[in-house]
């Protein structure tokens, strides 16, 4: 039983070393093989997460793209002003929106373009992907500025205590929270998850997703609540959880009641919370595709319906010590 983690394509260390030694491993898709940063390469190198990426021939088109957008995004910075020079005699707003993304992607505007939801998809995620690294990079630099800060207060006080690690300092904003639903949508299209796709757990680190989850679905309900993440120490304690996890898969509306998950001991209790949610009678697209209407999420009987398990994994904030 390997959780999947969602709908995020990069996963941050204290996150991953905390999912693989409870769960035993985690599934991570990713838009690209290639550029793997030299963070996640090491985790691999050394956790077992399984990393999924698409099997496609147009990952340097996608590249292109990606840095195309990115050109476009700098120049656009610069105001509304210079686009309007760049493409002089333009009134029509269709038009002119027509010719920007023609112009990135070297068509011309008449050329009929065949529609890609994955191209597109992993296009966003790719972009998302660098959002959350980068912001990552910003919350540990902040981390380290307050860890610095306590060390010389504490100096000066005389006290030999070192403190927190960069490590365990969260995220101060909830990267799930920008554009939900289309990071769900898109994540969904990047995994390439039918409606008879077989996943035992999924897993985000975002209270913003599962919040639109519940607002999306409002029969989802929570199971339980751990100060911690269930750990399985041996084989025997892992082989309970999948069978429970399994039962709850498959549980008809009657039997749900009757589901309690197994007495495991918590790990890593100072820096999480896990949360185990259910969501029953559903496909995955369903679940995920938040532009569904409430008649499109209908309960009716077809392939991949199931009752689907999704856990939140908060990380707890290191209390500040009084002075």
């Amino acid at each position: 039983m390997i959780p999947v983690y969602f709908p995020f394509t990069h996963i941050t260390a204290p996150v991953a070393e905390a999912v693989c030694r409870c769960f035993g491993g985690i599934a991570l898709h990713r838009p690209l093989k290639q550029e793997l940063p030299s963070s996640l390469t090491a985790l691999a190198q050394r956790l077992p997460i399984d990393i999924r990426v698409p099997d496609r021939q147009d990952e340097q088109q996608l590249i292109n793209l990606y840095h195309a957008y990115r050109k476009w995004c700098d120049f656009h910075e610069g105001g509304i002003g210079p686009l309007k020079n760049r493409f002089n005699g333009v009134d029509d707003a269709e038009t002119f929106v027509t010719q920007i993304r023609s112009e990135i992607l070297g068509r011309r505007p008449r050329e009929a373009v065949v529609p890609d939801p994955l191209l597109s998809a992993r296009l966003f995620l790719l972009a998302a992907q660098d959002y959350d690294m980068a912001q990552e990079t910003v919350d540990q630099a902040i981390a380290a500025s307050e860890i610095n800060m306590a060390l010389m207060v504490a100096a000066l006080k005389g006290d030999a205590e070192t403190g927190n690690s960069v490590s365990d300092y969260p995220a101060r904003d909830d990267p799930g929270a920008f554009m939900t639903g289309a990071r769900l949508l898109s994540w969904y299209r990047l995994a390439g998850m039918g409606a008879d796709a077989d996943v035992d757990l999924l897993l985000t680190t975002s209270p913003a997703v599962c919040e639109a989850l519940i607002n999306h679905v409002p029969t989802g309900f929570l199971v339980k609540s751990w100060d911690g993440i269930p750990c399985s120490e041996d084989d025997g304690q892992r082989a309970l959880w999948a069978a429970y996890l399994a039962d709850a898969v498959a549980a008809k509306p009657q039997e749900r009641g009757g589901l309690f998950p197994p007495e495991l001991p918590a790990a890593f209790a100072e820096d999480f919370v896990f949360s185990l949610y259910l969501f029953p009678d559903l496909t995955l697209e369903q679940l995920l595709n938040l532009t569904l209407s409430g008649d499109d999420v209908s309960h009716a009987i077809q392939p991949g319906i199931r009752n689907i398990p999704v856990g939140l994994l908060e990380t707890k904030r290191p209390e500040k010590k009084s002075s």
